[in-house]
C-alpha cells in the first residue's frame, strides 16, 4: 500500500501513540510504502524546529527513523488548486505522482475533498483500518502479497539531516532500528 502522508500526521506519529504512530510502523516494518516529497520534508523540518516539539523529538529521535523509511518522489504538476489550502498542493502532488493507495491527513480541508483523482483522503485511524483489511486479505491469499519496500534509505536521511540542522533542530537518536 502506497501512503502519502500529510506533514501533521507524520508529526502526530513522532510525537504520540495511536493510528499514525501505527502507519510509521508499517512503513518501518516495509509493511507499506511512505511517500514524500523534498518540499514536504522542508516542511517537516520547519515544524519540527519549533520550540514546543524540538525537545521531545530530540529524545524520541523518531524523525531520523522517518527519514530512513519515506520513498522520496518528485512531485507532479497539478493542473490547478484542488484545496482552499494552497499548503496541501503538496501532498495531492506527492500522492498523484505514485499514484498512491490513499493520502493520510488530520487537515479538514483535505479531508473535505474526499478524494482527488480516485485517491481517497482519510484520516489514520480510518487509512490503518483499510490497511489492516487489505493485509488481512493479502495474508489470505499468500505469503509476502503485502510486502512492499519503502525506498532508499540514504537520500532522505541526508534530506532531513539537513534540514534539521538548517533550522536548527538535532536530532540524535541513542538507537535506529533498521
Amino acid at each position: 500500500m502506497r501512503i502519502a502522508v500529510d506533514t501533521n500526521t507524520v508529526v502526530s506519529s513522532l510525537l504520540w501513540q495511536g493510528a499514525p504512530r501505527r502507519l510509521l510502523d508499517a512503513g518501518r516494518n516495509q509493511h507499506a510504502t511512505l511517500v514524500t516529497s523534498l518540499d514536504l520534508l522542508a516542511e517537516l523540518a520547519e515544524v519540527l524546529g519549533r520550540n514546543k516539539f524540538a525537545q521531545r523529538l530530540r529524545d524520541a529521535g523518531l524523525a531520523v527513523v522517518y527519514a530512513a523509511i519515506v520513498q522520496v518522489v518528485e512531485p507532479a504538476v497539478l493542473p490547478q488548486p484542488v484545496s482552499r489550502d494552497l499548503d496541501d498542493y503538496q501532498v495531492l502532488a506527492c500522492a498523484l505522482a505514485v499514484k498512491a493507495d490513499v493520502v493520510v491527513s488530520g487537515d479538514h480541508d483535505l479531508l473535505t475533498l474526499g478524494s482527488y483523482q480516485r485517491i481517497p483522503m482519510l484520516t489514520a485511524s480510518l487509512a490503518l483500518d483499510t490497511f489492516n483489511a487489505r493485509t488481512r486479505r493479502a495474508d489470505e491469499s499468500g505469503p509476502h502479497s503485502a510486502c512492499l519496500i519503502g525506498g532508499s534509505l540514504i537520500r532522505p536521511l541526508c534530506v532531513l539531516l539537513n534540514l534539521c540542522v538548517e533550522y536548527h533542530v538535532i536530532v540524535i537518536p541513542e538507537c535506529v532500528d533498521r
